[in-house]
């Protein structure tokens, strides 16, 4: 079997969505995708395409919905997290958003850049 070596820096160690644990094991946590990763584990193509140009914070919901108690139609789930985009377009986010997520299920409910100067 054929060693295929990587760069030091293709793992998730060095990402940005990647919180330490500190373990000897190498467990963490990608807050990209809200899962457990190691340090070890090489970056996919799906998270090269998070790490570059500017950072968006995106609010999805789902499309599911039901009653708060009080007669009103709630989101069931939402999910907050960084991606990396081109431009802070909605075109740019819907692009990067269908990449990761069905948005037949999910909406897109807003998105802006973390230093609170863009929102849609």
């Amino acid at each position: 079997m054929k060693h295929i070596s990587h760069n030091h820096t293709d793992t998730c160690e060095f990402c940005p969505f990647f919180k330490d644990y500190d373990e000897l094991n190498g467990r963490g946590w990608c807050l990209a995708f809200e899962t457990q990763a190691r340090k070890y584990h090489v970056k996919s193509s799906i998270c090269e395409l998070l790490g570059q140009n500017c950072t968006v914070m995106v609010q999805l919901y789902t499309r599911a919905e039901e009653d708060d108690g009080n007669g009103h139609p709630v989101p069931v789930d939402s999910r907050l997290f960084k991606i990396s985009v081109a431009q802070p377009t909605k075109e740019d986010v819907e692009a990067k958003i269908r990449q990761l997520f069905d948005l037949n299920q999910w909406e897109i409910h807003s998105f802006w850049e973390p230093s609170g100067q863009f929102e849609i």
